[in-house]
């Protein structure tokens, strides 16, 4: 945890205290980074364990308000056992531009994360969100949530970490090509062998 904290702000995917992370610990616990802590600077103190609830087990700060998210991450998808939501600038910056990226262009993106969802706006933290993000988080790995940020998900916190940072370089890419000319989607069946690829 304290690791991918110090990573996600390295790579400048959050900033501040932003951002929030978790791991399944067993079938009923979850360890999740606090709210109102810089996640780049954590420490094992400042983690915190919480039921399928959300009610706080042990740690001394509060879990993030959007706790929500991550619970029904762990309640839709029982192979998942890492959450993280951060800020990827480009990303982002794409949201609040109104322009979908054509993650489809990219072979590699497509078999790392699979198909990539947009949710449009709530408020962060609410249960409306929460709520919103549930149908993309039941057959999704990686989901932008529209002017806000995103979520992947995965079977290792290594592995959802992994999948934040090829949506972020795929942002980029898409970004430098969108000035260069016309992107094209691969062919339905090549995203379909693509697909197969993803476990």
């Amino acid at each position: 945890m304290i690791q991918v904290g110090r990573r996600l702000w390295e790579r400048e995917f959050i900033s501040g205290t932003g951002g929030n992370f978790s791991a399944r610990l067993d079938d009923n616990h979850i360890l999740s980074t606090p709210a109102g802590v810089a996640k780049g600077r954590l420490t094992p103190d400042d983690l915190v364990v919480t039921d399928l609830e959300g009610t706080r087990i042990s740690g001394r700060l509060q879990p993030s308000s959007e706790l929500r998210i991550h619970l029904a991450s762990y309640r839709l998808r029982p192979e998942v056992h890492a959450v993280v939501h951060a800020h990827p600038k480009t990303v982002v910056a794409h949201s609040l531009a109104s322009i979908n990226l054509m993650f489809t262009a990219l072979p590699e993106t497509v078999a790392a994360l699979g198909m990539i969802r947009s949710v449009p706006y709530e408020t962060p933290g609410t249960s409306a969100l929460a709520l919103k993000m549930e149908g993309a988080l039941a057959d999704h790995n990686a989901v932008v949530m529209e002017r806000h940020g995103a979520i992947t998900l995965g079977r290792t916190l290594l592995e959802a970490y992994d999948r934040m940072e090829t949506l972020e370089h795929a942002a980029q890419t898409l970004y430098l090509a969108e000035t260069l000319g016309t992107i094209e989607a691969l062919p339905d069946d090549e995203i379909d062998r693509l697909l197969d690829l993803v476990k």
